[in-house]
């Protein structure tokens, strides 16, 4: 049927093979049992011909694209070679390579041949001008493009065309250098686009932007060797990068800047510094040719960081200096500074002031100079960098010197444009125009050595960094320079980024003392016109660094200055007294007693409102590294009547919470009026205890139970989290406090008794019923029951189960008339036992056993054969052992091994209630030896725990060595030591005696358990061992069950890992099979109609 129309189509289109591929693609994606073929004939026709392949068809991927096949014609037209590069024009082949080109797909194809094209075409498609330009094309990776130049042959490479290189080299290049610099790299033209597609794409998939320079150097290569081509003037300039990335990793300094991490560093220096530039000279040379050429890019080229940096960064002198003249000609043309420039600038000048000559420092000064002649304007070049200060951010704690070093670098270098104070900003440009303009240059770069020092991090003092200090300079230069070195000395001296209150090293006070000393003279000594605002930063720094000192003279002296000159308020319309606050942290970390601070903030006029926040400020920053003094601080300050602030409160409980202080923390509760106050201290208590497994005791428990309890409840229920707050109350119940947990239970669940989850109401009734707490899980059922109905039965009978056995008979019997007794008598055989035992299991009457045995023998089912080890236990406890073994012998032969066991281990287990202890043990050894050669009982670990209980009851033959011989006996049999015992050794060593060796323990190969084994066995040890004085075997033991803990959990949750991992790709398997089925079944059932569907359609029905 093909046959008379497919030459009418090639006349039409033009070109047999377009409508030919399409035929084929849409035949080979849906489940046809036809396929189109074509072979050549003598004639140079091609015959087309219909075959079965039925058989061979493969289920396609889900949601896949097809998988066009290769045209076997040779030529096309009039005899002339295909040219594979036309696949880019628009035909079914550039939509189907299109869906191929989404990044997931390339991610997980094969790269040798992607969707049935080969790797050339992929990349030629990429490199399309119209590739990045459409939204619906995927953006694949910059790997992933390497990958495909990799894979292209090397014939294959030689039909690229020039451009193609070029902008893969853009590409390469700009991904290496966007870490290094914020700006549009040079030389990218229409490739930027899609750069910085890559590379969102690379951060989308967070990914290290690893750089490319080597494979730069390698397309630069390919250029000149397969197409002949120069290199571009863009070309040439990555290149020159690379090879410095590459000078720079021989250098073995990273520095600032990220130089190339190639597979095989020996390989890519040898191909970076021979293939291209022989040596380093000619790297150099060509980095000077650069600049030179480029004279007004040398400020915005990162030429110049890179070549700069390497001249820095190779110690010598010579080229130190050549590196300090090129920052000094690109200084004064650079509209705003990047922070690299800084960088290496601080980095040349910093600590090297003895071997610069005077040119290099006249040099810098007089760049510095041009810098600050040119008129003021706003830079757009650099981000903001830091925060700006604003005028309302006077309610943020204090200013510091730090901030006008930021406006005096900003000034000289218009790094930013802050918002900042007026006063504050005008002052700083005239401090720093007195400096560069009216000071020698001397003076000058000695103050700018110091400003690099206090902006640079990390923090580098030098000896010569404080040179500077015996030259005489101007008034406005003497202020800059004391704020320059408070700032230094500050940064100094934080610990975290804030202001401490501990007091300093000994080591950090030999450099802050004589030199605040110094600072101080040289500021009452200058007779300048400073702000009012000006000063109050700088006292407030000097009182700072005096009372982290312990210096009380200064701290004095400090103050009586601040006083004279009415700086307490100063600046701002309605300021906070900081400068109050700085002069009491300085005095009581200096000695001072509160109350004698107090009266001295009186006297300066600071009472009331403000004497209550200057207060809670000291409160708070001493809380921050002492609580309890902070704590002793407020007491004092409410008795002289000063009342804190509720967030000062719930910060300072906070504090004394975590450092372990929880009976100061909990009566701060009652300090707080606000509600809202009152929840956010409560959930930190919360935070702080409950949440962490074994961090409460039973008293903080007790504590923060009560201070829910006081909470309204609508007010918990609207700001506690729902999971948090049921979780925290079950480890208040789990820290010995069930019954004020479950109160605050019922206090938030009162008005809606379905906001604890059922998992939190089953945990406190089983720890209500561990701590005996009977009562309250009953009031707490009655709660529960409301808010989760379909839980309430298996609540009730597992409480009424808990409370016979316990011997709460009474509210067992009132909690069993809520049972539903119609679902069966099976499920019921517990309760039938409690019930029929008048609900005291614990002590029952001996009179009321006589009818258990019918329990476990009329109705023969699984509820009753595992109830028989209730029974068993039941008449083991009233000593009725003759009637227990009854009961074993009729129920063993239809019960599993297990129960049959666990039976057998009852009977064994209360033998060991005789009053005389050589009696039990033989009465054991005797009772086992019966059940295993009458019944077939098998032994089991649980066995062996109650035999060597049997042992350790003995205590007037049983000594101490005996004891410790046992346990090295427990071990031979394979019990874990937690590594603290190597193995084939034992850890004491004894010699127990003959009772000891008269004691044979089955050598048994089941798995051991910790929690059923183990951990029952080892406590027994202990406590045998401090019953008898021998506390360090007992503390011995103790440690090894920690280990032992520690390795089970460990192998827990690894456990539980693996599980979830198994599960979730089970899960995903299933998925993937289901979507396989439901798509081959739609496949069978629609036919394609090929004659009017067109190769988009196709396409679009494809990937849908």
């Amino acid at each position: 049927m093909l046959r008379w129309w497919l030459p009418a189509v090639r006349s039409t289109v033009g070109n047999g093979n377009v409508f030919y591929k399409m035929v084929r693609s849409n035949t080979a994606h849906h489940a046809s049992t036809i396929k189109l073929t074509s072979d050549s004939t003598e004639g140079g026709r091609d015959r087309d011909k219909f075959k079965n392949v039925s058989s061979s068809v493969e289920i396609e991927k889900p949601n896949a694209p097809p998988t066009p096949r290769q045209n076997r014609s040779r030529r096309s037209g009039k005899g002339s070679p295909r040219d594979d590069s036309s696949c880019t024009a628009g035909f079914t082949s550039l939509h189907t390579l299109t869906a191929y080109t989404k990044s997931d797909n390339l991610a997980q194809t094969p790269l040798n041949r992607i969707g049935g094209f080969s790797a050339f075409k992929v990349l030629k498609h990429i490199l399309s001008p119209n590739y990045h330009n459409s939204p619906t094309y995927g953006i694949p990776t910059a790997s992933t493009i390497r990958s495909l130049y990799r894979n292209i042959k090397p014939r294959e490479r030689k039909r690229l065309h020039p451009v193609d290189f070029s902008c893969m080299i853009n590409i390469f290049g700009g991904f290496s250098a966007v870490p290094e610099s914020k700006e549009r790299p040079y030389g990218l033209g229409s490739t930027s686009e899609l750069l910085y597609k890559i590379i969102a794409r690379e951060q989308e998939l967070k990914k290290d932007l690893t750089p490319y320079w080597e494979h730069v150097i390698t397309l630069a290569q390919d250029k000149g060797r397969y197409l002949k081509a120069e290199l571009t003037s863009s070309d040439s300039y990555w290149v020159l990068r690379a090879e410095l990335a590459g000078l720079r990793s021989q250098e073995g300094d990273e520095g600032l800047y990220r130089a190339s991490r190639a597979s095989s560093p020996k390989t890519y220096l040898v191909l970076s510094i021979s293939a291209v530039h022989p040596d380093r000279t000619r790297i150099f040379e060509s980095a000077r040719q650069r600049l030179v050429n480029h004279p007004t890019q040398i400020a915005r080229s990162d030429i110049l960081i890179v070549f700069v940096g390497i001249l820095l960064d190779s110690g010598i002198v010579d080229e130190r200096d050549e590196g300090i003249r090129w920052l000094c000609e690109a200084l004064p043309i650079l509209p705003g500074c990047r922070r690299t420039v800084l960088a290496l600038l601080w980095k040349g000048i910093i600590g090297s002031r003895e071997e610069m000559n005077r040119d290099t420092m006249a040099r810098i000064v007089d760049a510095i100079r041009q810098r600050l002649r040119r008129p003021t304007e706003e830079s757009t070049e650099v981000p903001r960098i830091g925060n700006g200060f604003s005028v309302e951010d006077h309610t943020l704690d204090w200013l510091t010197p730090a901030r006008l070093v930021e406006y005096a670098q900003e000034r000289i270098f218009a790094t930013y444009r802050s918002k900042g104070l007026p006063k504050l900003q005008a002052w700083t440009n005239q401090v720093v125009d007195s400096v560069f303009f009216n000071d020698g240059e001397e003076n000058a770069y000695g103050n700018l050595v110091l400003l690099g020092t206090a902006v640079t991090s990390p923090l580098s003092i030098t000896p010569t960094t404080f040179a500077t200090f015996t030259s005489k300079i101007t008034p406005l230069s003497s202020d800059f320079r004391v704020v320059l070195v408070l700032t230094i000395l500050e940064r100094l001296v934080h610990d975290d980024g804030k202001r401490s209150f501990e007091a300093l090293h000994e080591d950090d006070c030999a450099l802050v003392g004589p030199l605040l000393t110094i600072i101080w003279d040289q500021w009452i000594s200058a007779h300048s016109e400073r702000p009012l605002l000006v000063s109050r930063i700088v006292l407030a720094s000097f009182l700072y660094l005096a009372g982290r000192a312990r210096d009380p003279l200064m701290v004095q002296s400090c103050w009586e200055y601040s006083t004279t000159h009415d700086l307490v308020k100063a600046g701002i319309q309605d300021a906070k007294p900081y400068l109050a606050v700085e002069y009491v942290l300085a005095a009581i970390g200096a000695g001072s007693a509160p109350q004698g601070v107090l009266s001295v903030l009186h006297e300066s006029g600071i009472s009331g409102a403000s004497q209550s926040w200057t207060m809670d400020q000291v409160v708070r920053r001493i809380a921050r590294h002492n609580s309890v003094l902070a704590h002793d601080i407020s007491l004092v300050t409410q008795k002289l009547g000063v009342d804190h602030g509720g967030t000062t409160i719930i910060e300072l409980a906070t504090a004394l919470q975590q450092s372990g202080q929880p009976d100061r923390a909990f009566p701060m509760l009652d300090l707080l009026t606000n509600d809202s106050q009152k929840l956010l201290l409560v959930g930190e208590f919360i935070r702080n205890n409950c949440l962490q497994p074994g961090s409460i005791t039973s008293a903080s428990a007790s504590q923060v139970a009560n201070a829910i309890i006081k909470l309204p409840s609508p007010s918990l229920r609207k700001h506690f989290p729902r999971p948090g707050t049921g979780w925290a109350l079950v480890g208040l119940a789990k820290a010995g406090v069930a019954r004020l947990a479950i109160d605050a239970a019922i206090h938030i669940a009162r008005r809606e008794p379905s906001w604890h989850l059922p998992s939190v109401y089953t945990h406190l009734f089983k720890y209500a019923i561990t701590q005996r707490q009977f009562r309250a899980a009953y009031r707490l059922y009655r709660t529960a029951r409301k808010g989760h109905p379909e839980s309430s039965q298996i609540w009730c009978r597992y409480l009424v189960q808990q409370f016979s056995r316990a011997g709460a008979s009474v509210l067992a019997k009132d909690l069993s008339q809520h049972i539903d007794h119609h679902r069966g008598r099976t499920r019921g055989v517990p309760i039938d036992i409690a019930k029929h035992l008048a609900y005291r299991e614990f002590k029952p009457d001996r009179n009321r056993t006589l009818g258990l045995p019918r329990f476990v023998t009329l109705p023969k089912s699984t509820w009753a054969r595992a109830a028989a080890v209730q029974v068993i236990q039941i008449l083991m406890r009233v000593r009725r052992t003759p009637v227990s073994l009854e009961v074993y012998n009729n129920v063993r032969k239809m019960s599993s091994p297990a129960i049959q066991t666990a039976m057998g281990n009852t009977i064994l287990n209360g033998k060991l209630r005789r009053k005389s202890q050589r009696d039990t043990m033989r009465t054991c050894i005797r009772v086992l030896n019966h059940l295993i050669s009458e019944t077939g009982f098998v032994p089991d670990r649980v066995t062996v725990n109650i035999l060597i209980k049997a042992v350790l009851l003995w205590r007037t033959r049983v000594n101490t060595y005996a004891v410790r011989a046992l346990f090295d006996k427990v071990v031979r049999l394979g019990y874990p030591t937690g590594g603290v015992v190597p193995e084939g050794e034992v850890l004491f060593g004894n010699d127990g005696g003959p009772i000891v060796n008269e004691v044979v323990l089955p050598n048994l190969e089941t798995r051991i358990d910790y929690k059923r084994h183990v951990e029952p066995l080892y406590k027994m040890f202990a406590k045998a061992m401090y019953l008898r004085g021998d506390f360090a075997g007992g503390l011995k033991v103790v440690g090894i069950m920690k280990l032992v803990r520690k390795e089970d959990e460990k192998r827990r949750a690894e456990a539980r890992e693996r599980r979830s991992s198994t599960m979730v790709k089970t899960t995903r398997t299933r998925r993937r099979k289901r979507v396989r089925v439901v798509d081959s079944q739609g496949e069978e059932g629609d036919e394609p109609d090929v004659g009017h569907s067109s190769s988009e359609e196709v396409v679009a029905d494809t990937v849908s």
